[in-house]
């Protein structure tokens, strides 16, 4: 595939969306709300997709203008276009993510015990979570229930404490994006990277393209990318 077809791929995990091709919803196990304008580039070309509700004559001049962008191709740049996309969306503050390419199979660098989703350890600590309550530090940040673990996922042990997990935050019939959350108290050890690692090797993600994405300005995890020699697709702006 070339960078364009794979920014296709990663927008087909990230997002529900019709037929025609419009956005419905973002694509997590409770469908939330999706941006109006999503603009996704390399140097092949750009990727536009409209959400479904935007008025004809809207959606209409966005894709004009999108048609005659030039490619939105710098992890630092901003599409030629930006203020009359905003214009034309009464505003809406953009946010600038970047989008990796995460190769399937990765080794950790790191030594831990990593469990996985679907393998008896790993249904032994949901159980165990689920009968005694989750650890504070899961709590505190934003893992209330064992609900919060959207498999495939991988969690790394140290000491018997989960210090992270990588878990399918957006999960396609052909692609899945990376989530990843590293607990403090387990932060620059490297952690992120090795449960990044270890979640490419997961069984149920053998047959999908792997994506790793991340704001533009979250310098931690663009030092996981770094860790991990990851190599950059393109960059992504949304317009809610």
């Amino acid at each position: 595939m070339n960078d364009l077809e794979l920014l296709a791929l990663d927008a087909e995990a990230t997002f529900l969306t019709r037929a025609d091709g419009r956005i419905t919803a973002e694509n997590e196990p409770t469908p939330g709300p999706a941006p109006r304008m999503f603009l996704a580039g390399c140097a092949e070309g750009n990727l536009l997709r409209l959400r479904h509700d935007l008025e004809p004559d809207v959606a209409q001049e966005l894709g004009r203008l999108a048609a005659a962008e030039p490619p939105f191709a710098s992890p630092e740049g901003e599409p030629r276009f930006l203020a009359r996309y905003r214009a034309l969306l009464a505003g809406a503050a953009p946010q600038f993510d970047l989008s990796f390419d995460l190769p399937n199979g990765l080794a950790p660098a790191l030594d831990a015990e990593f469990v996985y989703s679907d393998g008896p350890a790993g249904q032994a600590l949901m159980a165990r979570f689920a009968a005694e309550g989750m650890p504070p530090h899961l709590a505190a940040n934003g893992f209330g229930d064992v609900s919060e673990f959207w498999p495939p996922w991988c969690v790394a042990l140290i000491g018997g404490e989960v210090g992270a997990v990588a878990f399918a935050a957006r999960l396609g019939p052909r692609s899945a994006a990376l989530g990843l959350v590293t607990f403090p108290g387990f932060r620059s050890r490297g952690l992120g990277a090795a449960v990044t690692a270890a979640w490419t090797r997961h069984p149920a993600l053998a047959d999908r393209r792997l994506f790793y994405g991340c704001a533009r300005d979250n310098l931690s995890s663009r030092r996981v990318v770094q860790r991990l020699g990851l190599r950059f697709i393109g960059p992504t702006l949304r317009l809610a």
